[in-house]
């Protein structure tokens, strides 16, 4: 009874009665027979870093496609990206952290674990920093698209504490491939990204989020980023410098051509509007803070 109150917790915290499916009591029975009952003591066990929420196999594996339908349907339900790339990632997390291991500067942003918040970079005083460098050009970015980064959401679900940290320095980071990469928050921006990111991390939540953005388009769309636009993407994410390793903290006030010279990332990739689908929000972004800025 325990592990079945347990699991209806958790099904209920992460999917909302207003889904596409509903999943009411009568829904949430579990018959095994055979299972152990988990107790207080073995979920304080399992609890590796502060907010992880450990899960059985079960219950990670609702979590899994219950949050990837929501996704697919709805990519504005930033919760339901963060609870897939989670639930999917550990090893490309892994690996990812091993090639931050091989690298000089992603080792010490694994051991510094520095955070990227409106405090830590210090998003008010990047207002003021020259016209051209990441720093303004970041924080310009930012405001014009009413977000922050203190929206991002933090990692629960990863059963490791370096993988997890790297889920969340991979979130926190987000904003400045968009930066980085010249593109907007909507459909054809994200889309880019998207693929940048699936070839530079092997997230299995960055190539789902790619592959069902694209098929969105419209045909002409589809056409255009097939033969031209993903190409080039795909490109430009195997020859330039893996963006986990990068301290982008230590660069805010380099001219951000330099930085993007030094990288090895061209601008190639043209960002033309596709306003047929727009994107109303940033994925993985806490929607409730970024509407309070």
């Amino acid at each position: 009874k325990m592990a079945d109150a347990r699991f209806a917790n958790v099904v209920r915290r992460v999917i909302k009665p207003s889904q596409v499916f509903m999943l009411g009591r009568s829904n949430i029975v579990l018959r095994e027979q055979h299972r152990s009952t988990l107790t207080d003591d073995a979920d304080k066990r399992y609890s590796l870093y502060p907010g992880h929420q450990s899960t059985t196999l079960l219950e990670r594996t609702v979590l899994t496609v219950g949050s990837g339908v929501v996704a697919l349907l709805d990519q504005r339900r930033g919760d339901m990206v963060a609870v897939f790339g989670e639930t999917t990632g550990l090893v490309a997390l892994r690996r990812l952290k091993h090639k931050m291991m091989a690298s000089t500067e992603g080792r010490l942003i694994l051991r510094d674990r520095p955070h990227i918040t409106s405090q830590s970079i210090g998003f008010e005083r990047l207002k003021s920093y020259p016209e051209g460098s990441l720093g303004k050009t970041y924080v310009d970015f930012m405001i014009s698209n009413k977000i922050t980064p203190d929206s991002r959401l933090p990692v629960k679900y990863v059963d490791d504490a370096q993988a997890a940290y790297v889920m969340q320095r991979y979130r926190e980071i987000h904003d400045f491939t968009h930066v980085i990469l010249n593109q907007e928050i909507k459909l054809n921006g994200e889309i880019t990204v998207k693929w940048f990111e699936a070839v530079q991390t092997g997230l299995p939540m960055c190539s789902l989020g790619a592959l069902g953005a694209t098929l969105r388009l419209p045909l002409s769309e589809q056409n255009r980023f097939w033969g031209n636009i993903i190409p080039k993407t795909v490109e430009m994410a195997l020859s330039s410098n893996l963006l986990m390793n990068v301290y982008f903290e230590k660069y805010l006030e380099e001219p951000i051509a330099d930085f993007r010279s030094r990288l090895g990332i061209q601008l190639a990739v043209e960002d033309t509007d596709v306003e047929s689908i727009p994107m109303n929000t940033n994925p993985e972004h806490d929607t409730k803070q970024t509407e309070q800025t």
